[in-house]
C-alpha cells in the first residue's frame, strides 16, 4: 500500500529537528565562551535567564501556589550551580566544558543508584 507525504516525510523531519538539536547545543558552548570572554559570569547568567523568563512568559501560566518552592529551585540552580558553572567556563576550553557537562547525566544516574 502506498505511503502518504506526511509518513514519508516524519522521519526526515525528526532527523532534520534531532540535528538542529546538536548543533544549537553544540553552538551554545562557543557561544557562552565568546560571551565570557567580555562580561562577568554572574552578568551573562542573569541575561540568558531574564531572556528565557521573558520568551516563556507568554506560554506558561505562573503557579503561584509551589512559588517559595520554585524560588528556592531557582537560587540554589541559577545562583549557586549556574554562576559556578560560568564562571569555571571561562577559565578553561570550550571542548572540555562541553564533555564536563554532558557527564553529569551518567555520573547523576550512578549517584541515584547508589544513594537512592
Amino acid at each position: 500500500m502506498p505511503r502518504s507525504v506526511t509518513e514519508t516525510a516524519e522521519p526526515f523531519i525528526r532527523l532534520c529537528l534531532g540535528v538542529l538539536t546538536i548543533l544549537l547545543r553544540g553552538l551554545n558552548f562557543g557561544f557562552s565562551k565568546w560571551t565570557l570572554a567580555e562580561l562577568h559570569p554572574i552578568w551573562f547568567m542573569t541575561l540568558r535567564f531574564a531572556l528565557v523568563a521573558v520568551l516563556l512568559i507568554p506560554f506558561v501560566k505562573i503557579p503561584w501556589g509551589r512559588f517559595r518552592w520554585i524560588a528556592a529551585v531557582s537560587v540554589t540552580l541559577g545562583l549557586l550551580h549556574f554562576s559556578m558553572l560560568q564562571a569555571g567556563f571561562r577559565v578553561i576550553d570550550a571542548s572540555t566544558t562541553a564533555i564536563a557537562l554532558q557527564m553529569q547525566v551518567p555520573f547523576a544516574a550512578i549517584l541515584a543508584a547508589i544513594y537512592f
